[in-house]
């Protein structure tokens, strides 16, 4: 038997076509009317509403899903694929911006973009449901509610692979590791000395910038970069302690070997205590520059618009500066006697109690400086001058045509400033003179443990080493 209106074999086991609706002749009587008591045949199909819901249902669902395919085998056709893959990149974004306001670690941010991305998922299964259901009433097919089931569990199933698969990009472009490596340290194994040593999987290293060094001696040092790149020294190789999350470390101190911080993007502050890394809250955003330590109970961490942090051994808290200056670099001697420097020629001294202006005839911005003692103190940055604070007074010791990124002194015979294309300039405590390096790399980070044993890092992951007589690379 056929259904008088769409002309099928009549298919319904009730009283309506199951294809279109229409009533089942059976349930009509003679005049045409329906049977008294007989179910009323449903409205007649819209079929212009249908195809809205079904254009809405591609375009909230089936979209989405190519550009998550998009994602996988050509990142640079998601565009082209359509807007809604760029939603979908916006609320990766947004969850990893947040999750960098919570001062959260690269791990805790993938595992956040997971959980955001399966919510998006299971919106995109209901929906994906309903367009199969649309689809097959415009068409007049049944709609086998099983099947689509299995359809929408084994869809699942990849849509929630490519979540993960996502979330692992996420993850390795988080914390860098392009050219990085994991490595853990264990604190219970230990060498004939009884000190401390490191476990690692593989010694890749980065070809990032690298901004910054500090240790307590030769044999403990760490440097620090771009996409959150930390190393440590332990007298032999060189071993990436990364996984700290994705942020551009600036600066590193080193107060002790289990008292270690670190200092950078958007408020981050890092400390080891000689087992692991763990993150710090300070609820100040702005990107920090430098750190530097008088003690385990005196840190101070100083950054953009002025910023200026110090940490009590409990606690960070922020500190009047009394400039809206950016600040680059920091250099404690004790608790009374704290100097920072920035832009704009800016110099600030801290005598235990407030923060006041230094006179300085300085021209410029000073983006680095270094302190032996109350009378020791040197400072450089834009304008190619070195600066020299002898206690009572800024004096201007040497001027280049270069920029200095860094500087770094052993001892008041021993002080070298290091800047852009592998310029480096040595003090032997009566006058500076030009050396080579080596290379022509900009250099920004130096440290030494004495004389004899001093490195510098820069551009391309080159570490740059003085041995007391030359200077090679010694990592790039």
């Amino acid at each position: 038997m056929k259904c008088p209106r769409c002309h099928r074999e009549y298919g319904g086991t009730g009283n309506f076509c199951s294809y279109c609706g229409e009533v089942n002749p059976s349930t009509r009587d003679d005049s045409g009317g329906e049977v008294p008591g007989a179910p009323r045949a449903p409205e007649p199909l819209d079929t212009d509403k249908l195809r809205r819901e079904r254009a809405l249902y591609i375009g909230v669902a089936v979209i989405p899903y190519l550009a998550g395919l998009a994602v996988v085998f050509s990142f640079r056709s998601i565009i082209a694929i359509n807007l809604f893959g760029l939603v979908l990149l916006f609320i990766i974004y947004a969850t990893v911006r947040a999750t960098r306001k919570l001062q959260l670690s690269g791990k805790e941010t993938a595992i956040a973009v997971v959980l955001v991305f399966l919510v998006y998922i299971a919106s995109f299964f209901y929906m994906l449901r309903k367009f199969s259901e649309v689809e097959a009433r415009l068409k007049g097919e049944p709609f086998d509610e099983a099947k689509s089931r299995l359809k929408t569990t084994l869809v699942a199933g990849a849509g929630v692979a490519l979540g993960v698969g996502l979330a692992a990009l996420l993850f390795l472009a988080l914390n860098g590791k392009e050219e990085t490596t994991v490595v853990r340290w264990d604190s219970n194994t230990r060498n004939d000395q009884g000190q401390k040593t490191l476990s690692n999987s593989k010694k890749l290293w980065t070809t990032g910038r690298l901004d910054a060094f500090h240790g307590t001696d030769s044999r403990h040092i760490w440097v620090v970069g771009e996409k959150g790149f930390v190393a440590f020294y332990d007298g032999s190789n060189w071993i990436n302690q990364g996984g700290l999350g994705g942020e551009w470390f600036n600066s590193v101190y080193a107060v002790d070997d289990d008292d270690v911080w670190v200092a950078g993007q958007d408020g981050t502050i890092l400390h080891y205590d000689g087992r692991s890394w763990g993150r710090k809250v300070t609820q100040i955003y702005k990107n920090l520059r430098g750190v530097s330590a008088a003690d385990k109970n005196h840190v101070w961490a100083v950054g953009d618009d002025g910023t200026i942090l110090f940490y009590n051994g409990s606690t960070w808290s922020p500190q009047q500066s009394g400039t809206l200056n950016g600040l680059h670099g920091v250099a404690a001697v004790d608790a009374n006697h704290v100097w920072a420097v920035g832009t704009g020629g800016t110099v600030l001294f801290y005598d235990g109690t407030s923060w006041t202006p230094q006179p300085a005839e300085v021209t410029g911005d000073l983006l680095c400086i270094t302190a032996l003692d109350a009378s020791h103190i040197w400072a450089a940055g834009t304008e190619g001058t070195i600066y020299f604070y002898d206690g009572s007074s800024w004096k201007g010791q040497e001027h280049l045509d270069t920029w200095f990124n860094g500087i770094f002194a052993t001892d008041p015979t021993h002080v070298w400033a290091v800047g852009s294309f592998g310029k480096m300039m040595f003090f032997d405590g009566t006058r500076w003179e030009a050396r080579d390096c080596g290379t022509t790399i900009t250099m920004y980070g130096l440290f030494g443990s004495d004389s004899k044993h001093v490195r510098a890092c820069g551009d391309a992951g080159t570490v740059i080493r003085y041995d007391g007589k030359s200077w090679k690379i010694e990592k790039q």
